[in-house]
């Protein structure tokens, strides 16, 4: 069951779960920070983590929290402090746990849905061009202020 739409989005959010299981947040670049995007229902529909990312543009960063979407619906799950393949071209992405701290200010539409924080958030974090996570010694200096760490630690 659905909570009340209080506006149209909402309504659009419900019928895009209802259609295709999921529906993705795009939150533009501002003067606050990097652009970011985040999947709602996936916990509603396949029990999944819903998922954010940061930092990437907004067709790319669209088109991997689809694909992220469609193997949900096909029973593959990814889970916190894992490496996925297939992604991104060329390059693993990795998975850390969202601490619940941080929902209100990124995952606001999750939050609606959900009535509150009681659901699970992964953020998929990307490689710099050498391969190196944000967790990783060497990471470029000029890519970290792209992909604000929203777990606890990069500890993958």
């Amino acid at each position: 069951m659905f909570p009340e739409p209080e506006e149209d989005y909402d309504r659009k959010v419900i019928t895009n779960i209802e259609m295709y299981g999921w529906h993705v947040v795009i939150v533009p670049e501002d003067n606050e920070g990097a652009g970011f995007a985040y999947t709602v229902g996936l916990t509603y529909s396949y029990g999944h983590a819903e998922i954010i990312l940061f930092g990437l543009p907004q067709d790319v960063t669209h088109a991997v929290l689809n694909e992220i979407g469609d193997r949900a619906k096909n029973g593959t799950r990814v889970a916190p402090d894992t490496y996925v393949e297939g992604l991104l071209e060329d390059y693993d992405c990795g998975f850390v746990a969202v601490d619940k701290t941080q929902y209100r200010e990124f995952l606001g539409q999750c939050r609606w849905l959900y009535g509150g924080n009681e659901f699970d958030a992964l953020q998929c974090v990307w490689p710099d061009k050498s391969g190196r996570f944000p967790w990783d010694e060497g990471f470029s200096e000029e890519l970290k202020s792209q992909q604000p760490n929203l777990g606890a630690a990069f500890a993958v």
